[in-house]
């Protein structure tokens, strides 16, 4: 998000998830909210990230 420039929300609106499921996926490990980043989640958060440093 940093990266980016990017709020929480409005880097989940980026990739359409709701605020609350990118909180859930990046809380830390082992706490009560915390869900694992579906893989591709992984997967098109990453072509977002190589998309942008192309376009740098």
């Amino acid at each position: 998000m940093a990266i980016l420039g990017m709020t929480r929300a409005e880097f989940a609106q980026r990739i359409s998830v709701p605020s609350k499921t990118l909180d859930k996926w990046l809380a830390p490990a082992g706490t009560s909210d915390f869900r694992n980043m579906p893989d591709v989640v992984w997967a098109y958060v990453r072509e977002i990230l190589d998309w942008t440093k192309k376009r740098a």
